[in-house]
């Protein structure tokens, strides 16, 4: 079992990196804690989930290819957002766009699961008329993920 959850981290040079856990665990917990101080709570989680979506990508490799990994992580959450946004309220639209486009992301390395997750979790939230705000929500929790990740410092595990 330590093993399996030893694997589930992200890995560099074969070992995990707990700097990664870190600055993921960070770049969610943030915006929820100030949302939840400014009254923002809402806003607060879905930059939370932008960011975490991002993180969910767990970049290997060197810098410049993280860097490449993690920009496409930030597109995916926003164009996924905002699609899931439009499907919004259209439950059977949404059931047949989400399958399809998780398994595209099977196939296709560069998509990945972040798409479909961005599409399921916005399609499922009531519908609202400010499908862009939250998409741009999204980007922000992505873009906060990834200059932590980026961030100068200490590397490997």
């Amino acid at each position: 079992m330590l093993q399996r959850a030893r694997e589930a981290y992200a890995q560099i040079n074969g070992r995990a990196a707990p700097l990664y856990g870190l600055a993921a665990s960070v770049a969610m917990a943030v915006p929820l804690l100030v949302g939840t101080l400014t009254g923002y709570a809402a806003a607060g989680s879905t930059i939370a989930l932008g960011a975490y979506l991002v993180a969910l990508r767990a970049p290997e490799g060197p810098y410049g290819s993280q860097a490449r990994d993690l920009a496409g992580g930030v597109l995916m959450v926003t164009v996924g957002a905002a699609v899931g946004g439009l499907l919004s309220g259209h439950t059977w639209l949404a059931v047949a766009v989400v399958p399809p486009l998780v398994a595209l992301g099977t196939a296709v390395s560069q998509i990945g699961s972040t798409a479909g997750m961005a599409v399921l979790n916005s399609a499922i939230r009531p519908p609202t008329s400010d499908v862009v705000h939250s998409g741009l929500l999204e980007m922000i929790g992505g873009l906060f993920t990834t200059a932590l990740l980026l961030a100068p410092g200490p590397r490997g595990g």
